[in-house]
């Protein structure tokens, strides 16, 4: 009795054996003859396509743009729209190679996929376009989309316009602008440490451009520092009053003299502005992303403001949150 179950177990094993053998193997990319296709992708940990997906795709004979999407675990609204927003983008104007997979578009969440973030210099939010050509690597961060980070209509041309400047080659590119050499210089994340000092240290704020509109980024700046515990003044001449709190007309009715004035203005409203605080003794000024130009810190630096900017107040306070 005990002999037959051997013999009934040894052949069952030997069938299995057989049909394993017999079974296709699943490409492998490590593999020298490899096909490049879309199916020997090579992900991360979080699905994010690495440089060999896109070099597999243009040794088959073109060039695959891939669209970053950079960003924290924790995300401000401005942040989450500008994936969307370019999501839609790709949909809208480049439907047939987006569906190809000749552009692709991944999220890397740089708290959990801190090389990919690290290779390109990216510390916090950021969006941004590579390719490999010929073996050769490019990389390109688009800073101009986030003045728009509200307004999808805007949005989109804007990012078409850069996405084709980008696939056309280099002949179109725009120089860096003096405040991005700063910036560079400084590093983004010695600017995001900057930004956390500050949110340590000082406890008054005014937030400038403020909506009662709560779907607006101003009202998420205003909102985010309120629900942290800083003092915080809305200034907007258009209202009396945000979300029950008094509104001021300018920095000059404030009761106090704020330790950090943060604009949520677009650019060229946050130039006009800061020209009118010549008479105004600012301590600190902050122009989050989407809200600063290089005329915008060249004039800060004139006028010797103390400035930090590209760095999301609710972005920082986030990421305070998610590291205590």
């Amino acid at each position: 009795m005990k002999l037959n179950r051997i013999v009934l177990l040894f052949s069952t094993i030997t069938f299995v054996g057989l049909l394993v053998t017999l079974s296709p193997q699943a490409p492998c990319i490590d593999k020298a003859n490899d096909p490049p296709t879309q199916k020997s992708m090579v992900k991360d940990s979080l699905g994010n396509v690495s440089e060999r997906d896109v070099h597999l795709k243009t040794s088959a004979g073109f060039d695959s743009i891939v669209v970053l999407h950079f960003h924290p675990t924790a995300q401000c609204s401005c942040c989450i729209n500008v994936g969307n927003f370019s999501k839609k983008g790709l949909e809208k104007f480049y439907a047939k190679p987006y569906k190809d997979g000749r552009i692709i578009f991944r999220e890397c969440n740089i708290d959990e996929d801190s090389l990919t973030a690290k290779k390109y210099q990216i510390f916090w939010s950021a969006l941004g376009f590579t390719k490999l050509s010929k073996g050769k690597n490019e990389f390109k961060e688009i800073e101009s989309v986030w003045e728009f980070c509200e307004d999808e209509v805007k949005f989109l041309p804007t990012f078409k316009k850069e996405l084709d400047e980008f696939m056309g080659g280099s002949k179109e590119e725009k120089p860096q602008t003096k405040a991005q050499d700063e910036k560079a210089k400084q590093g983004e994340e010695q600017m995001m440490g900057k930004a956390k000092e500050i949110l340590k240290t000082k406890k008054i704020y005014a937030v400038m451009g403020v909506s009662q509109d709560r779907s607006k980024y101003g009202y998420e700046v205003f909102h985010s520092l309120q629900q942290a515990g800083y003092k915080t003044y809305p200034i907007n001449p258009k209202y009396t009053e945000i979300a029950g709190h008094k509104c001021y007309a300018s920095l000059e009715d404030l009761p106090e003299n704020p330790e950090v004035v943060i604009l949520t203005l677009a650019p060229s409203n946050s130039e006009k502005m800061i020209e009118n605080f010549s008479k105004s003794k600012i301590q600190m000024l902050w122009l989050p992303p989407g809200c600063w130009s290089d005329a915008a810190v060249e004039k800060c630096q004139k006028m010797s403001i103390p400035l930090i900017y590209d760095v999301c107040p609710v972005g920082t306070l986030l990421a305070m949150k998610e590291e205590d």
